[in-house]
């Protein structure tokens, strides 16, 4: 948060920016909802449907969790707010409000407030994101609006004190070229008794505020991403907690329209306006499929090239996520740790200079198995998914060793980085070993499950240290795909491996590996891809 004013206590100045960092883990990744009226985003009955963690949760210092059908929010360490965010489509038509509410159960501290946010990011850097926020606690509320690394607070007014649960919410009108924004507390046993109402109107031109300045024009819409969370002055407490309840909006969630036009080479490219990602399929009867291709996000659009051929190919827009890393630039965005978990030494992660590929790598005490998971998506379940890594080189000495894909991965915590919790029981793994010491013309496919149960493998000639392949796995329902393409013709696989295990319908991904029969794990990937449904 770059506030230049002087005003203010530390925490005063951060506030009005210092949550929204959970909108940082957005910026790669896109999802929608289907419609229902009024739309409950999240009860916490059924163990959270939120997508991401937020600000400060990856440095272990606060945690969101589901407790008792409800979302506690810790804040352990000195950094002022965590929370959770629902990426989410609502359009805002001209003089209809649409409003965003949320039950404050309790907290156990005076210096603590919850927050709720409306979001208008945009999914690519380095396009700001920026959005409303209402912050409030049982003695203060404040109404902020942010953009990029700065904000400004329209509303800061104090409350009569009271301890009694309450629900709070934030509601948007839009108003030809403005925006009405209105602040409401209810009584959470009597919503007919209102503890605080007031409305405020985001003009074109500068507004009033109690802090900073007002630069940007309102925000019109569509909201794109949905967030609540805890703030705590870092001056006044080291710790605290608050628990929610019943994230609600009163509008349907905005379905999107997928558009194609034809392109040069062949091929047609998929338009969209809206978060989602799209599934493919042979028939109308499925089975659906996430794309194994990367996706190009531009503002609010997704569009994705597609080949044009003589079969048919039918597509479609879900729920969903779109992770893509190139690995050119890595600063602590994967957790590596051991399979099992602990402390204990793992293989590194670190960028090749002059090809922009990433390298693991671990000698000596460093070669053991491993686990590593992007910290950009720690908390999101997807369900049928995709995932791809190209394999650009290996090292000699790399006989029994393993490279793979993890999906459904179902680990005990809600929020998963893969540093120190080591390898879930509950898993599909998809691994290539690159040569068999017994055997060293001779690789292996194979699908593992629970436990790493082996499900299925494949053997066949070993991979050539001079050729690049790509290793994709896939779980579609109950059917788990393992294949491995060369680079360079990518329309058949060298080898596939197929199965069917329905025990796990849902999990998180991630890349793992096991050490190898030398002293040293030695393997260059780039192009990480995954696209996943989370409904």
């Amino acid at each position: 948060m770059k506030l230049t004013s002087q005003r203010g206590t530390r925490g005063q100045r951060r506030r009005a920016g210092a949550s929204i960092r959970w909108l940082s883990s957005v910026t790669l990744a896109i999802g929608l909802v289907a419609p229902a009226y009024p739309e409950v985003i999240d009860d916490f009955n059924d163990g959270g449907r939120f997508s991401g963690a937020g600000a400060n949760a990856q440095d272990m210092t606060s945690t969101c969790e589901v407790v008792d059908g409800r979302l506690k929010i810790s804040r352990l360490g000195e950094d002022g707010g965590t929370g959770v965010y629902y990426p989410r489509g609502y359009e805002l038509p001209e003089g209809q409000p649409v409003e965003f509410r949320v039950d404050y159960v309790s907290a156990d501290t005076r210096n603590v407030e919850a927050y709720l946010g409306a979001g208008f990011t945009t999914p690519v850097l380095p396009e700001p994101d920026r959005g409303y926020l209402v912050y409030y606690s049982p003695r203060a509320i404040l109404l902020v609006k942010y953009w990029g690394d700065t904000g400004c607070m329209f509303i800061e007014d104090d409350l009569a004190p009271h301890e009694a649960p309450a629900t709070f919410s934030l509601t948007l009108t839009r108003r030809g070229d403005s925006i009405g924004l209105r602040c409401k507390v209810v009584r959470l046993d009597d919503s007919r008794e209102v503890v605080y109402d007031r409305e405020f109107t985001d003009h074109p031109r500068p507004d009033p505020t109690t802090r900073f300045t007002d630069s940007i024009a309102p925000l019109l819409g569509p909201v794109t991403v949905f967030a609540v969370g805890l703030y705590g002055d870092p001056g006044r407490s080291t710790r605290s907690e608050v628990v929610l309840d019943n994230l609600v909006c009163s509008a349907d969630s905005t379905p999107p329209r997928l558009g194609i036009r034809a392109a040069a080479g062949g091929r047609a490219t998929l338009e969209w306006q809206a978060s989602a990602i799209p599934l493919e399929a042979d028939s109308p009867l499925g089975p659906w499929r996430p794309s194994s291709e990367r996706i190009r996000l531009r503002g609010f659009s997704g569009t994705l090239e597609v080949p044009l051929t003589s079969s048919q190919r039918l597509y479609r827009l879900a729920s969903g996520w779109h992770f893509y890393d190139s690995f050119e630039n890595q600063n602590g965005q994967w957790g590596f740790g051991p399979a099992t978990g602990g402390q204990s030494v793992a293989p590194l992660l670190s960028v090749v200079p002059g090809t922009g590929w990433g390298r693991i790598h671990g000698a000596g005490d460093r070669n053991r198995d491993f686990i590593a998971r992007s910290k950009m998506r720690p908390g999101v379940r997807c369900r049928d998914a995709v995932a791809s890594v190209d394999l650009m080189r290996w090292g000699e000495g790399m006989e029994d060793a393993s490279f793979g894909i993890v999906l459904r991965a179902q680990p005990e915590k809600v929020f998963w980085y893969g540093a120190a919790e080591g390898l879930p029981h509950n898993r599909y793994s998809g691994m290539l070993t690159f040569r068999k010491a017994s055997s060293p013309g001779e690789s292996v496919l194979a699908i593992t499950g629970p436990g790493g149960e082996v499900l299925e493998l494949r053997r066949f000639p070993a991979v050539q240290r001079d050729t690049q392949y790509r290793l994709q796995f896939a779980a579609v329902g109950d059917l788990l795909t393992l294949e491995l393409f060369a680079l360079d013709q990518l329309d058949s696989p060298v080898m596939r491996c197929q199965a069917r295990d329905g025990r796990l319908e849902e999990g998180m991904d991630a890349l793992c590996g096991t050490q190898a029969a030398g002293d040293t794990y030695d393997v260059h990937i780039d192009r990480y891809i995954l696209s996943a449904t989370t409904r």
